[in-house]
This record gives C-alpha cells, sequence and structure tokens, in this order.
C-alpha cells in the first residue's frame, strides 16, 4: 500500500484500488475498485496521476496502456 498527501485528500492505494479520504478530519470519502477485464476495468495499475485542481486521477495499466480512466476523488 502507497499513501499519497494532496492538499485536500488523503489517499490510500495499491495495484489495484484506491482510497479516498478527507485531508482535514479524516473522513471516508470514496473508493476505487474496478479489479477486473471489462472496457471500464483494470487487472493491474502501473502509472497514476492525481489532478487535485479537476479531482481527477489517471491511471496507466500494463494491458490497455493507452487507457485513460478518469475517477472523481468524491462522489
Amino acid at each position: 500500500m502507497k499513501n499519497y498527501r494532496l492538499s485536500k485528500y488523503i489517499v490510500i492505494g495499491d495495484k489495484t484500488s484506491f482510497y479516498f479520504f478527507n485531508a482535514e478530519n479524516g473522513s471516508f470519502l470514496s473508493v476505487m475498485d474496478r479489479k477486473g477485464n471489462g472496457p471500464e476495468e483494470y487487472a493491474d495499475i502501473f502509472s497514476r496521476f492525481f489532478d487535485e485542481e479537476k479531482e481527477l486521477i489517471y491511471v496507466a495499466t500494463p494491458n490497455k496502456t493507452k487507457l485513460r480512466s478518469e475517477e472523481r476523488f468524491s462522489r
């Protein structure tokens, strides 16, 4: 598991999922966990980029190298 500290969020993640928490009070916001082989799913995440301003996460996976998946930090 890796932890990422952003100005408004704490993100805890591994190769298949991310958990988003409010950095101010620690409350749970959302989870991104679409493990699988479907069109909106992924088997492994090898690269990630957090766009905090737009509240999006971009992920790249080994089997879908051109995939750009966007998820909102909070719902």
